[in-house]
Order: structure tokens, then C-alpha cells, then sequence
């Protein structure tokens, strides 16, 4: 039913492009997330009231900055790198396959 789309040298690009695109907005979040994940897993502190209190309790602490920004980076870089080329290459493709059909736009 579907045609079968033969990879192009072009994919490699798109692959390319899309990783360097996904590794803009991890370490810009990460901060934000490691935060909440805090507040949450120490809900009953005196501590971890808002955002800005866990934020200000851990940085004061050793290696603080250091361990809010970096916790989980790796992960959160790998899962967007995935996520995101996966999709990208995998939409253009459906999109020239139904385009080819008279389906798509």
C-alpha cells in the first residue's frame, strides 16, 4: 500500500542537523527540571517551598550549581537527540510518500 522510499544521501544531513538542532534547549531546561524534581521528591521540607528556594538552598550547597545543571543532562540530551531526528526524518518521509499518492499537500 505504501511506497517504499529508498534512503537518500540526504538523510544523513537531516540526521545530523536535527541531533545539533535537539542539543539547544536540554542544558536551558535542565536546571528547571532538576528543580521540580527536587520540590517534589522533598515535598515536606522547609526547604524546597518554591522554585527559587530550592533553586537559592541547593546552589549555597557544595557542588551545587554544578549538580543542578548536570544531573540528568545526559539522559535529556539522548532521549531529545532521538526523539526529535526520528520524528523529523520520519515526517518528511510519510510526507513525500502521501505527497506521491496524491494524499498529502
Amino acid at each position: 500500500p505504501f511506497p517504499m522510499i529508498s534512503p537518500s544521501p540526504t538523510i544523513h544531513l537531516e540526521f545530523l542537523s536535527c541531533s545539533l538542532a535537539s542539543l539547544t534547549f536540554p542544558p536551558l531546561l535542565n536546571p528547571f527540571e532538576c528543580t521540580k524534581s527536587l520540590m517534589q521528591f522533598n515535598r515536606n521540607s522547609r526547604y524546597f517551598k518554591t522554585s527559587y528556594d530550592t533553586f537559592m538552598h541547593v546552589s549555597k550547597q557544595r557542588d551545587g550549581i554544578k549538580r543542578i545543571t548536570l544531573t540528568g543532562l545526559e539522559s535529556s540530551l539522548g532521549r531529545e537527540v532521538c526523539y526529535n531526528s526520528v520524528r523529523w526524518i520520519a515526517y518528511s518521509r510519510i510526507k513525500e510518500a502521501w505527497g506521491e499518492r496524491g494524499g498529502g499537500e
